[in-house]
């Protein structure tokens, strides 16, 4: 409401330089990002793409969302009308707030949504397996193999304080995890289920998987 109040207040004295130089700036790199954002998701070119080809609907509307918000800022920027200015600008983002909900690529929920992973490899997991998890994916785990014996790797989370009276000590260290895996070969099967980027270099450093599966952000290795 200030804010406002102190644009009016602004514009009513009859200076806009610094509101037009602003918005006009805004409008040019909205722009030039969104067109620096269609040239990556179409090329690939940096890095790996934001959205997969199952999203092209997503990312179209994301650039189309930040092409309507620069060039109603630019056009912000050359009203004479300081009210059509406001209006304008107002209304610059308003494509970006109804799709941005739509819009969030599904890699943003791979992480936190592991079930499609765990439920086509649930039929590995056996009674007697020693299944390993994160503190990230240990609930779901828990919950799509319907057991309460999961071994955390690494840290606790929010299960330290049971962790820490827990006569089966099932946290394991970076390195005993690695001597169990590298063990004799009578010991139990071992699952390992966490979220590949948060321990990428962990995993390279662990002898090779008899099985693995991959669901893009979380990773299913047994041993």
């Amino acid at each position: 409401m200030f804010i406002a109040i102190g644009v009016m207040h602004y514009f009513a004295s009859g200076k806009t330089r610094a509101f037009d130089y602003g918005a006009r700036m805004l409008g040019i790199v909205l722009g030039v990002s969104a067109l620096g954002f269609v040239f990556h998701q179409l090329t690939g070119m940096g890095g790996d793409r934001l959205y997969d080809a199952s999203e092209t609907l997503k990312w179209i509307g994301v650039a189309l969302g930040l092409l309507v918000w620069s060039g109603f800022s630019i056009l912000s920027a050359i009203q004479g009308d300081f009210k059509k200015k406001l209006v304008l600008f107002s209304a610059a983002p308003v494509l970006v707030y109804l799709c941005v909900h739509l819009s969030l690529p599904n890699q943003a929920f791979e992480g936190r949504a592991p079930q499609k992973l765990l439920e086509r490899n649930r039929a590995r997991v056996q009674a007697n397996s020693l299944v390993v998890s994160d503190e990230y994916l240990v609930h779901a785990v828990c919950w799509v193999f319907n057991r309460d014996d999961i071994y955390l790797l690494d840290k606790p989370g929010e299960l330290d304080y049971g962790l820490a009276n827990d006569p089966a000590a099932r946290l394991f260290s970076l390195n005993r995890f690695r001597d169990l895996v590298e063990g004799p070969s009578h010991r139990p099967e071992v699952i390992l289920i966490l979220e590949a980027d948060r321990y990428e270099k962990y995993l390279q450093s662990l002898p090779p998987p008899v099985y693995k599966d991959q669901d893009k952000g979380v990773v299913f290795w047994v041993f």
